[in-house]
C-alpha cells in the first residue's frame, strides 16, 4: 500500500523546451483485495488508469482494469503493464505490457521509489 512515483529523464524537444514525463501510483486496500490509480502526466500527455494489484510482500503485478481519463493505449482487463519487486533499499520495475514514454529505458529498471 502507498504512493509510488517515476520521473522519467527529461529530454530535449526540437522547440527548446525540456519534455517532462511523472508517474504516479496509488495502491490501497479495498476488503480483502488491492486496487490502484496509475497517472501517467507529461508533455501532451495525461493517462488515468485503475489497476488491479496482484502479488505478495516481494511483487506485485500492476494489472490493467479500467481507463479512467486519457487513452487506454490498447490495453484490454487484465494486461500486467509492469511488475515491482522489492529489492535491498531500492524498487526494481519490470516493463511487461507499457514502456517508459520518453526514454528506450531497459526491459528493467530502478525507478519507481516510495513517497
Amino acid at each position: 500500500m502507498g504512493n509510488y512515483q517515476y520521473e522519467e529523464e527529461p529530454v530535449n524537444a526540437n522547440a527548446g523546451y525540456s519534455m517532462v514525463m511523472k508517474w504516479q501510483l496509488a495502491i490501497k486496500k479495498d476488503n480483502d483485495t488491492y486496487t490502484g490509480l496509475l497517472e501517467i502526466n507529461g508533455q501532451q500527455t495525461l493517462i488515468k488508469w485503475d489497476v488491479d494489484v496482484k502479488g505478495d510482500s516481494t511483487e506485485i503485478a500492476i494489472i490493467f482494469k479500467d481507463l479512467i481519463e486519457g487513452s487506454d493505449e490498447g490495453m484490454k482487463e487484465g494486461d500486467t503493464l509492469f511488475v515491482l519487486t522489492k529489492q535491498k533499499k531500492d524498487i526494481k520495475t519490470i516493463w511487461k505490457s507499457i514502456q517508459p514514454r520518453l526514454s528506450d529505458n531497459s526491459a528493467e529498471c530502478e525507478c519507481f521509489f516510495k513517497e
